[in-house]
């Protein structure tokens, strides 16, 4: 599989910075905010991904991107994705770069999730918050870039759904999360047609 190549970080950043991003009113749902958080390692692209711990309130056990409810104190959707990444994952504010957000993601949990797609400033070692995150785990970027997601059967609310999901470093990765990565790789995709890497 080929790699992506964190020389990718510069024209990423300027398409993040140039596109119009799809906004969701938050009338009728309750914010929240997730960083897609990037880091190079060896040359190569990986993203940090946690799994929840199975006593959350909402979403446990699942694999997402740190993030969480808008606090009324926060600032922006960014400061709430900054600030849960911390709190999450331990990464400290100024070691997080915000590239630019991506397309709002309504979800069925009645929340509108504000996606950020963030670079470590360096390859640290993550401290996880034991009391909401089973696991914290870095992946090559290129294995959701080359791999078209598979479709999954879920079923709740008295409905039974096929989402796209990736197999990924032993986890099942999907629903909101799935959509976002989604989103993320065509960009990605797109940046690497471009400028032909």
């Amino acid at each position: 599989m080929r790699p992506i190549p964190a020389s990718i970080r510069e024209p990423l950043r300027l398409v993040l910075l140039d596109r119009q991003e799809r906004r969701v009113p938050w009338e009728l749902a309750r914010p929240a905010s997730v960083l897609i958080p990037l880091v190079e390692r060896g040359g190569e692209v990986l993203v940090w991904l946690i799994r929840r711990t199975e006593t959350m309130s909402s979403h446990r056990g699942q694999v997402a991107f740190p993030g969480g409810k808008r606090d009324p104190a926060d600032a922006s959707s960014m400061v709430t994705a900054v600030r849960e990444t911390h709190e999450e994952l331990g990464f400290p504010p100024e070691a997080i770069e915000v590239h630019g957000r991506l397309d709002d993601v309504p979800t069925t949990s009645g929340f509108v999730i504000t996606p950020y797609v963030g670079w470590l400033r360096d390859d640290r070692v993550p401290v996880p918050n034991e009391a909401e995150i089973a696991r914290a785990f870095a992946v090559p970027l290129a294995a959701f870039v080359w791999e078209k997601p598979r479709p999954q059967f879920f079923r709740g609310k008295g409905l039974t759904r096929i989402v796209p999901s990736w197999h990924v470093d032993g986890e099942l990765v999907w629903g909101a999360t799935a959509r976002i990565m989604g989103t993320f790789v065509e960009l990605v995709r797109d940046v690497m047609h471009r400028h032909r890497f």
